[in-house]
């Protein structure tokens, strides 16, 4: 998005929710509405009123937690029992662990 594209735009708020950066910096500059954004690589952008950043955070769930630490664990169990853990790189596999 960006000022020649933005004035197409008919609306008050843009919300960014991809984890990239696709607002050109001209247009947090000059966008008169609400942004909101998780991408943000200025963050002196930050302190205006109608800039809303967020961080990234839909991993942080209890289920999502609960699944990161499953994962962990089970990956030490098999790496402590000689076997291949389910998310090794294969490069440190070879090294490291028996198939």
């Amino acid at each position: 998005i960006n000022n020649e594209n933005i004035k197409l735009f008919r609306g008050n708020v843009i919300i960014n929710p991809a984890r990239a950066e696709i607002i050109h910096k001209d247009v947090y500059e000059n966008f008169k509405g609400i942004i909101a954004t998780d991408v943000l690589n200025n963050w002196e952008l930050a302190k205006k009123p109608n800039i809303i950043a967020t961080p990234h955070m839909a991993y942080y769930t209890n289920e999502a937690l609960y699944r990161i630490m499953k994962i962990s664990l089970d990956n030490i169990i098999d790496f402590l029992n000689g076997k291949k853990p389910r998310n090794c790189l294969e490069v440190e596999c070879k090294k490291n662990c028996k198939n």
